[in-house]
This record gives C-alpha cells, sequence and structure tokens, in this order.
C-alpha cells in the first residue's frame, strides 16, 4: 500500500462486488466537491475493480476529478479499518 503524507487530503473508496455503478457515482460527486490530493479506490478482495465491465468509465470518470491522483489497491477486508487511520474511508 501507498503511504500517503500526513498533509494531504486522501480518500478511499472502498469497493466490493455488491458495489453499484451508481454508488460510485455518487462518491464520485462527492469528491468532486472535496479538495481532495489523493482517491485511492480500495478493491476488496476477491473482488479485483479493473475486472469490472464498468472499469473503463470509473476510472474515466475517478481520473478526471481536478488536482486530485487517483490510484488503485487491492486489499483483504480487514485493512479497511487500519486504513481509516490513515486516510477518511468512504464504505
Amino acid at each position: 500500500m501507498q503511504k500517503f503524507p500526513d498533509t494531504q487530503a486522501t480518500y478511499g473508496v472502498v469497493v466490493t462486488a455488491a458495489t453499484t455503478s451508481a454508488e460510485l457515482t455518487a462518491k464520485r460527486d462527492v469528491l468532486k466537491r472535496m479538495d481532495a490530493d489523493n482517491i485511492v479506490l480500495l478493491s476488496v478482495e476477491p473482488h479485483n475493480v479493473h475486472a469490472r465491465i464498468d472499469w473503463p468509465e470509473i476510472r474515466a470518470a475517478f481520473s478526471k476529478i481536478p488536482r486530485a491522483r487517483f490510484s488503485v489497491e487491492h486489499i483483504a477486508q480487514d485493512e479497511i479499518a487500519r486504513l481509516a487511520r490513515q486516510m477518511s474511508v468512504m464504505q
């Protein structure tokens, strides 16, 4: 997992197999109003966000958020609580 400086506003978006495109769109719309330095999609294993049929649209939409660096991390479910101490996590 990439380390982000404490001085940067970092937001993690939890993505599971149950996460709908509409939910991701709503979270993206919230993040567009934030002053985010980093946006990280937290793909909870065994789900792989890259394998979603809507991945190209997800990547394009989150990548277009001004000023924010966009990345994806593959994590285990039990890592979410730990990551919430390092970034703001949207579930």
